[in-house]
């Protein structure tokens, strides 16, 4: 009961605070990537009030069994035609929803033809995330007992809601036995620049290690219904259920990676087929300018 009130609390002095600012700046839209937690619906009711209309930004991974749930804002520009055909199928209003493509995932992708292999890298990279922290902490034990049997370093990339101080324990035990590097707000790009290969549970990370090139295995136990994501499907990465499937997986790519290089290729060209098809056009960000363009009041 506490915590409804105090989220009660919370959202009326927010939507207060917005009203008072669409109505000193005149705004004639709102845009949020707010769609994943309880933020965006006040929005979009803010905004409803004022007169004008809220878009909604995919920002990061979207479970399709989540709809209707997110079905508030008054249009929702998202990833590619695959996953509006699946919130469609479950009854999403298709004249609410546009496949623009994601341009802070997709800005920088590289073709098949220019990926540069990274054989010759020697850093193991592993994406964290604000939930799971069990088996986040069971990635730290094993993959830093891993590099140091294989003479690799482990970076761990902290999520941007993170603390930062997560995990600090089980880091300075790895930090015993291996090299280990940790970043926090740094340029992702740059961290995954410098990888071997990276692994996450279900990080939206994933998303943009696929698509600068990088292979990625998304740990995913299958006791976890829920993190049964489309993104992380053995069609498009590589998947690891147990510790034992991952070790198979790290040791592939340090005995023959030129097989595990050829599997990854496989697993991209399936996502590019299936997740990079947008629309009206094959830009973007000019698709989500025209979406936000017809809104305008």
């Amino acid at each position: 009961t506490k915590r409804l009130f105090d989220f009660s609390l919370l959202r009326r002095h927010f939507s207060a605070e917005l009203g008072a600012v669409i109505k000193s700046h005149d705004l004639r839209l709102l845009v949020t990537f707010a769609y994943v937690d309880q933020w965006g619906p006040v929005v979009q009711k803010t905004g409803q009030r004022a007169g004008i209309k809220t878009i909604c930004v995919q920002n990061a991974a979207q479970d399709p069994e989540e709809y209707p749930r997110l079905a508030w804002s008054d249009h929702y520009c998202v990833e590619s035609k695959y996953l509006k055909q699946e919130l469609t199928s479950l009854g999403y209003p298709t004249d609410q929803i546009t496949a623009t493509g994601l341009p802070h995932y997709t800005d920088g992708a590289i073709s098949q033809e220019n990926m540069v292999s990274t054989a010759n890298k020697t850093t193991i990279l592993l994406i964290t995330q604000p939930i799971y922290e069990s088996y986040y902490l069971s990635l730290i034990e094993w993959t830093s007992a891993y590099c140091a049997s294989h003479k690799c370093d482990l970076a761990i990339k902290y999520h941007p809601r993170q603390m930062g101080d997560e995990y600090s324990e089980a880091i300075e035990k790895a930090a015993a036995v291996c090299q280990v590097k940790v970043y926090h707000r740094e340029d992702l790009d740059q961290v995954l620049s410098d990888a071997k290969l990276c692994i996450s549970v279900v990080s939206a990370a994933i998303l943009k290690a696929i698509n600068i090139g990088v292979p990625t295995i998304s740990f995913l136990p299958k006791s976890e219904k829920y993190l049964d994501l489309y993104y992380c499907s053995e069609r498009n990465l590589f998947v690891a259920q147990t510790i034992d499937a991952l070790r198979d997986l790290l040791d592939l790519s340090m005995d023959d990676f030129p097989e595990f290089w050829e599997e990854f290729k496989v697993r991209r060209q399936n996502y590019f087929d299936n997740h990079l098809t947008i629309e009206p056009t094959d830009v973007s960000t000019q698709n989500i300018l025209e979406v936000l363009n017809a809104h305008i009041v």
